[in-house]
Formats: C-alpha cells, structure tokens, sequence
C-alpha cells in the first residue's frame, strides 16, 4: 500500500456534526468487514472464509461519520471511493471506473451493522481488482466485463471487556459472533452469478486461551464452474475450528483445522482439507 491520509479534510467541518477524511493512492478498500483481519496475525483462525471478498486498488476515497446524538443513536459511518477497477499497478483502462459505498452503525451498544456495494465499472478484457474466492478474471478470456457485489455484515458483543472489538482475536469481550451474506454478478456476453457468506465467533475461555469457529461458503448459480481457492467447482464450503493462546497482548499461538468441502457438476470433492499451527506477531 501507498497512500496519502487527511483526517480533517475539510476543517470547517470540525465543529460540525460531520466529519471527514480522505485517501489517495493505493490502499484496501473497506467493503465488508473481514477484509480488516483477512490475515494470520489478525484472524480469529489460520484460514480465511471460503469466498474471502477483498480489492486493492489505486484511487481516492472519502470516510466520515454523521453525529446522531441529538436523537440518542450512535454516529453513522459512511464510506465512498472511486478507484481503477482493473488489476495490475498503475494501471487503468480508459473504461469506466469502480465505486465502493458502505455504511455503518452501532444501533446498540452490543451490535454492529454495515452494508456495502461495489461495482468495478467496464472492466473491458481485464482482470478486477475485486476478488471473490480467489477469481478475479471473466468467465471467459477476451470478454468485456463487469462485476458488482453487496454484501451485509452483523456483529453481536457478548459481556464487552475493555479492549477494542477489532481486532477479535485481541479482544477481551466474553464472546463475539459475526454475520454475513452477499451476492455477485459478473457481467459480459455470458454471465456468472451467486451468493456468499460465512457466520463465525470467538469465546475467550480465559485471558490467556481462546475457541473459535467459522463456517463459510461461495455458491454459483447454475451449473458454471470456476476456481475457487485453486479448486475447481461450483460450490466450495469450509467448516473451520480453532484456538489460541495469548503469550502477551503481541503474540498469539495459534491452532487451526479446516474442513473444505467443493461441489459441482461433473467435479470430485478435493481431499485439501488443512492442519495449521503458527505463531502470530503484531507490532
């Protein structure tokens, strides 16, 4: 990632119920809430979800938040970005360009609600930037394209400690669990489509030690196939269990097992099941 941050980027807004910051290059963009602890030091397990819906991209984004105090609510979050759309550094087609919208809120205390929408614009032959289980290219070579995405997320804080909820695997909440669900579509001459989602929790046994569980899918409508994480098939679920141990507030030892199951037409489960143990670090 390399970008350029303002936090007040209007400072007249300051006193304001409105606030607002901006970026400016490249940077993940925020769609969806997995995509801030997709990875081993800040997973609540080793592995990610079976679709794992995350995009990288270059361009410029707009985040703030609206006051709602005066009618008792918590604030409400909004994010906007316009970025390429199509893969690789630097560069861009002369196509339309992708747009990400989300919003958040805290309607209690204890629960958390976002929803976002992303659309990658004419892709025309090119890669996305948005990937879905690993898939990234059209469901056929050459095709122009497009792809658009929603997805709606849902977290639930049982008995809140005094640390922060994100990352969970760091918290000191008694218990969180998370929802979510989304659709696809993949636009051209041919057209792919389908559902993704995953619900997962975490259960601290104590400060030290640590269960948690996910269970996930992508699921294609018809009979289209692709490769999803490396495997091909129509429908791919991963039913995932783990736990850890906290060595300090830094360092997490960390076991995981995965149970991946694929389906579709004409395709043979894949024995690529997943044993994982490891130590994770944050600085």
């Amino acid at each position: 990632y390399f970008f350029l941050q303002s936090k007040d980027f209007i400072p007249a807004l300051k006193d304001s119920p409105f606030s607002l910051s901006t970026r400016l290059g490249k940077f993940k963009l925020g769609f969806g809430e997995e995509t801030w602890t997709d990875n081993l030091v800040e997973g609540i397990v080793p592995s990610n979800s079976a679709a794992r819906a995350t995009v990288v991209d270059e361009g410029l984004e707009f985040a703030g938040k609206v006051k709602l105090d005066k009618i008792g609510l918590e604030p409400l979050g909004v994010v906007v970005s316009v970025s390429d759309g199509n893969s690789g550094v630097g560069s861009d087609s002369t196509a339309s360009k992708a747009f990400m919208g989300k919003l958040y809120h805290n309607p209690i205390k204890p629960l958390y609600v976002s929803g976002s929408y992303y659309n990658s614009g004419e892709l025309d032959s090119s890669s996305s930037e948005m990937s879905l289980a690993g898939v990234t290219s059209a469901i056929q070579s050459g095709m122009a394209w497009r792809r658009s995405v929603w997805e709606l997320d849902a977290r639930y804080d049982f008995g809140k400690g005094k640390k922060p909820l994100e990352p969970m695997v760091f918290s000191d909440s008694k218990a969180i669990v998370r929802l979510s669900y989304g659709e696809f579509k993949d636009d051209g001459n041919r057209t792919r489509s389908g559902n993704l989602g995953f619900v997962d929790g975490i259960y601290n046994l104590n400060k030290k030690f640590y269960a948690a569980g996910r269970y996930s899918f992508i699921d294609m409508n018809g009979d289209v196939t692709a490769t999803l994480n490396s495997v091909t098939a129509n429908r791919y679920d991963r039913f995932s269990l783990g736990g850890g141990y906290r060595w300090n507030d830094n360092v997490i030892l960390k076991l995981g097992y995965d149970w991946n199951k694929n389906s579709g037409p004409g395709v043979n489960d894949a024995d690529d099941n997943l044993l994982s143990a490891l130590v994770a670090t944050q600085f």
